[in-house]
């Protein structure tokens, strides 16, 4: 038995003794830093990583020593898998391993999963709600949380966080010293956040008279400092439509980087696009698509190219409906960020409350989050709602969007709830290893078990009755999930929630759906002659140290290939035209530790681009 430590107490050792056979299987995942997939000394375990085990589809989780525990087996033989997706970690041992019951009434050791840093990296992310938003009330809360995630490699030093609210939203107060920086925009320190450690805060605001009832807030917070390594996640080309207008830029990121805000002007709305570049530089080596959308329809598209510092303002008359203007970065610039503004009721027309929650805003990134809320009166206490919320009635969203649902919850009993458990059972459409589990009005313990169950624990929350107290007799929590790739067109994901208070029976929320949709169909865009078109790329290994393979699926044919891989900096290393049957044999040569970009082309196109790291 370990050491006891309480009240910063080493008290004497306690051994548990428990009744029966211990069975089960039982393993850990550590830090392997000599990549022998054995335990050291002083050993470094990692929490809170999902393991899934087969048949039968079961998720567990490591614990805070980084121990593993299932024991709902029959005999037989079980695959158990663990979650590889960490972008700053590589895997030391096999992901898989294969464990064969004889007896079930037998404890198993199935050995480690270790994993080994690349290079030391924070992984800030950043998370923010006002669940109630109610015009002339004060003392209503916004609620943040900012954690360094588990999987980080490195201290998030010296950590702040910037927000920014509408100014319908004044600040009474805050549970954390905060400054002023004008424009309705506040920083908060938050000192050293280590790996898996959160700061949980809360603003107290008052939403005034001005507000409109139906009226959607929007505010930001956002997470520094944010390390270039932050942004290892380049995405693959994000292809809007088939059809496409503008042709993409096949050059390196040329530094730039983009930012939309919206106003209503009059009865005009206008939009200002800003290249905000990056070290003093950007200027756009290429035109870049705009899009224009009224009420969550694509109505145009146009284009524009300006340069670092500069910024292109577009106007449109006021419709009175929700206008909202997206423009897509460089496509290898760092990150997920897809700006975009909405402007909603301005000029004379037809205004349908909610539409800007219909598409999602511009936070794919960890180190931002984007919250917009209605302005509402009271709302039915114990719901679930999905965002973005999806257009029209079928809830129609893209291929691949992350979704964040939120969970609300009331006690409308006659007595105070001492505990309230919330649990949700994830369809097979949605990818259970990419949950993140977020910000909540009450601390929680969170855990993934059994088919695909999360559950939420508000352990001793002494919630009042609504009858008592009831501001304080609501409750919520928030998570992120993604989809599972490439969903089918047509595809419903549904999701609702139990809520359990005490012993009562439970409360069953609302399901929410949305449907992937194919946005592009309907759009009416004649075809570019010769538009570049996008082939599946793969790089293996990746990351790689000496020789790497580069494969390309989806080509009719593979001649006339060519390979360019650039630095950070936009600088070519390499250039290769010597492919065989679509794969291109790849030496390091001089190629330093770090990031690299790369492109192919065919007859002069291209065809893939994607990003690769040395190590």
């Amino acid at each position: 038995g370990r050491f006891n430590n309480y009240n910063g107490f080493q008290s004497p050792k306690i051994i548990r003794l428990f009744g029966g056979t211990l069975k089960g299987i039982q393993g850990n995942v550590l830090v392997d830093f000599d990549n022998d997939c054995e335990i050291d000394s002083n050993q470094i375990y990692i929490s809170n990583i999902s393991i899934q085990i087969n048949p039968g589809n079961h998720i567990v989780q490591t614990n805070n020593e980084g121990k593993w525990f299932f024991n709902n087996f029959q005999q037989g033989t079980y695959y158990i898998t663990i979650d590889t997706t960490f972008t700053n970690w590589h895997s030391t041992c096999s992901s898989t391993k294969i464990i064969n019951i004889n007896n079930p009434d037998t404890l198993i050791f199935a050995g480690y999963f270790g994993f080994s840093p690349y290079y030391n990296c924070a992984k800030p992310n950043i998370n923010m709600i006002m669940p109630v938003i109610r015009r002339g009330f004060s003392n209503q809360h916004i609620y943040l949380q900012a954690c360094n995630e588990n999987t980080a490699t490195g201290i998030l030093d010296s950590a702040f966080a910037t927000v920014t609210l509408p100014a319908q939203i004044t600040v009474q107060g805050s549970s954390m010293p905060y400054i002023s920086l004008g424009n309705n925009r506040y920083s908060f320190y938050l000192g050293d956040i280590n790996p898996g450690q959160c700061v949980n805060f809360n603003i107290n605001a008052t939403v005034t008279t001005q507000a409109v009832n139906g009226q959607t807030l929007c505010m930001n917070a956002e997470l520094f400092p944010q390390a270039d390594c932050v942004f290892d996640s380049i995405p693959t080309p994000y292809d809007e439509c088939p059809m496409r207008p503008v042709t993409p830029c096949t050059l390196p990121w040329d530094r730039s980087s983009l930012r939309v805000e919206g106003e209503c002007v009059g009865d005009s709305v206008r939009f200002v696009i800003y290249n905000t570049g990056v070290f003093g530089g950007g200027d756009m080596d290429c035109f870049a698509p705009v899009r224009i959308y009224v009420d969550g329809q694509w109505v145009l598209q146009d284009s524009f190219r300006i340069n670092g510092g500069d910024s292109v303002v577009f106007m449109f008359a006021g419709t009175g409906g929700t206008i909202r203007l997206e423009a897509d970065q460089h496509p290898l610039h760092p990150g997920n960020s897809r700006p975009n503004a909405n402007v909603e009721n301005c000029g004379n027309g037809i205004w349908t409350p909610g539409i800007i929650n219909t598409m999602p805003q511009d936070d794919a990134d960890p180190i931002i989050d984007i919250y917009c809320g209605q302005v509402t009166a009271p709302y039915d206490p114990n719901d679930k709602t999905g965002f973005p919320l999806g257009v029209g009635t079928n809830h129609d969203i893209r291929q691949n969007q992350q979704i964040e649902y939120l969970i609300r919850f009331q006690n409308i009993g006659t007595d105070t709830a001492v505990n309230v458990v919330i649990r949700d059972t994830l369809t097979t459409d949605l990818n259970i290893f990419t949950v993140q589990s977020g910000v909540s009005s009450h601390p929680y313990e969170f855990r993934m078990y059994g088919p695909r169950v999360l559950e939420w624990k508000f352990n001793n929350i002494m919630l009042p009755d609504s009858n008592t107290n009831e501001p304080a007799s609501n409750g919520f929590v928030k998570f992120t999930v993604a989809q599972n790739p490439n969903l089918p067109f047509g595809t419903v994901i549904e999701n609702s929630a139990a809520i359990y208070f005490d012993f009562e029976a439970p409360v069953i929320t609302n399901t929410y759906f949305h449907t992937i949709h194919d946005f592009s169909i309907n759009v009416s865009v004649e075809p570019i002659e010769g538009a570049d078109r996008f082939v599946d790329v793969k790089v293996i290994p990746n990351p790689f140290s000496n020789t790497a393979l580069i494969k390309l699926d989806g080509l009719e044919n593979t001649d006339n290939l060519e390979l360019e891989i650039f630095n950070l900096n936009g600088q070519r290393m390499q250039y290769l035209n010597n492919s065989q049957n679509g794969q291109f044999q790849l030496s390091r040569g001089e190629m330093s530790q770090g990031i690299y970009f790369f492109s192919v082309r065919q007859n002069g196109k291209v065809v893939a681009r994607g990003k690769m790291v040395v190590e």
